[in-house]
């Protein structure tokens, strides 16, 4: 049986340990599950910046001042190899802070609270704020110990957008109210066979609005000269048990990932086995919207699933649609793998791909217009493009600039927005390239589109042309 005390005081910190416990020795030194033993800690104001260098695989800078006790026993193992233990603990850390590694942000205004109890579990609550003046993270743990071996822990947490990092990029905001269901965590330690299991009943993650911005690959610089060579790092070897170590997520029905203007919800589970690869599917029902190319697309159904492949080869099927100003059905089909993704479109009715594409873009299509003439549509499609690009972004995002002609050759310009989920606003210029219309000026007008049942739609035009139309389309 070994013993070990430690004591170290400063002008206002202390810090006193205690230990009892038995040793064996199995390729390196351990401790002897068939003698018992006892850990005891009491700290008062002490510094956790000084336990940052064994907290380096999860966190890369602590900060904050300890108060309480600790103090673990427990007697020597039965035939199944489990302990009787005693835990009892009161600690705090009051206005700390986390750095966590590999770039996932950090943690402030932390408030920890642990207490133990005697059947050998360690409560643990914290609340903190992420880029917040306000906590907008709080989380529950109980950790069970089996003697000086954690073997379960059991966690919850709740986020009011609170940014999620991976390598210092936003990933984005996670939002999991208070009043709901926790997203639960799991992870089992006992045995040779780890496992870690991730339950999300609710969440709404927030991603960060698209950046079109450009990264410029840079070039080594010749004016740096290498004259040693750093050798790569050897690859770790991993044990057996740790090679056992499989990871589930399994997502509820109360899951979307929604940007401006977009809102998918998703459901489903993944199942990551020991050599990595991945078991399940992901699920995107129908409802939700996505834009693209000028269009609020609709999902119809969708999923991505996996049998027992990496993440490049999960297996796509996607199924959108969408309905242009003119009333034209547009389906895309997304198929193929993750690396190898196939899209393809379909119209109502039909028309070849190219034409879809300038449809949905409100560039004339092949088809209605002669070479020279196509030119000028070309032209007046780059500007509405540019346009669109442009004010990406902006307040002015949601409006969709077009340009194209009509089957007689006037040029078209228009300007849409979408003023809800069935009313489409729409500005239209025609200029006529005949002389007598160009002595006349541009036609002008107004056209509200309101699809105010499946497959109908009444479209009201005011302006130097006006009239009213109601269409309905069919798809056998």
């Amino acid at each position: 049986m070994a013993e070990a005390q430690l004591s170290l005081a400063a002008a206002n910190a202390t810090l006193e340990l205690s230990g009892q416990l038995g040793l064996c020795w199995d390729g390196g030194p351990c401790v002897d599950p068939k003698r018992g033993g006892k850990l005891e800690a009491k700290v008062r104001n002490y510094q956790l910046a000084t336990l940052a260098p064994l907290l380096r695989s999860a966190a890369s800078e602590v900060r904050g001042p300890l108060n309480g006790f600790v103090a673990l026993g427990w007697e020597p193992a039965d035939a199944a190899g489990k302990h009787k233990t005693q835990l009892r603990a009161d600690a705090s850390v009051s206005g700390g802070s986390v750095t966590l590694a590999s770039g996932a942000g950090s943690i402030q205004c932390a408030q920890l609270r642990v207490q133990g109890r005697d059947n050998g579990v360690l409560s643990v609550k914290l609340d903190g704020c992420m880029q917040s003046h306000k906590p907008n993270l709080w989380a529950n743990a109980d950790v069970h110990w089996n003697g000086p071996v954690p073997e379960r822990v059991e966690a919850e947490a709740h986020f009011d957008k609170t940014p999620l990092s991976y390598d210092g990029v936003v990933l984005g905001t996670a939002t999991v109210d208070r009043k709901g269901p926790p997203i639960q965590l799991v992870v089992n330690l006992a045995g040779a066979k780890r496992s870690i299991e991730l339950n999300i009943p609710v969440l709404k993650f927030e991603l960060p609005i698209k950046d079109d911005t450009s990264l410029v690959d840079l070039e080594e610089d010749p004016a740096i000269e290498v004259t040693e060579a750093r050798a790569p790092p050897a690859p770790k070897s991993e044990s057996a048990e740790n090679s056992t170590l499989t990871v589930s997520v399994k997502l509820g029905k109360a899951v979307s990932l929604q940007q401006q203007g977009m809102r998918i919800p998703v459901t489903g589970g993944l199942t990551q086995g020991a050599d990595g690869l991945l078991d399940g599917s992901i699920v995107f029902p129908e409802g939700g919207v996505v834009p693209q190319l000028g269009q609020l697309f609709r999902l119809k159904k969708g999923s991505v699933r996996f049998d027992h492949q990496p993440v490049k080869e999960g297996v796509l099927n996607i199924e959108l649609s969408t309905r242009t100003a003119d009333g034209v059905v547009v389906d895309l089909y997304v198929s193929g793998t993750i690396a190898n993704p196939i899209v393809r479109f379909q119209s109502d009715p039909p028309r070849s791909e190219n034409d879809i594409m300038a449809l949905l873009l409100g560039v004339q299509g092949s088809d209605t217009a002669s070479t020279n003439k196509g030119q000028q549509g070309r032209g007046g499609a780059a500007t509405a493009l540019a346009m669109n690009q442009l004010l990406k972004g902006s307040a002015l995002g949601g409006l969709q600039f077009g340009a194209g002609q009509t089957n007689k050759g006037d040029s078209v310009s228009t300007v849409s927005m979408r003023a809800s989920s069935t009313v489409w606003l729409e500005g239209r210029t025609v200029r006529s390239t005949s002389q007598r219309a160009a002595n006349s000026g541009a036609l002008s007008s107004g056209v509200v589109d309101w699809r105010f049942a499946r497959g109908f739609s009444l479209r009201t035009q005011l302006g130097n042309i006006s009239g009213v139309e109601l269409r309905w389309s069919h798809r056998y």
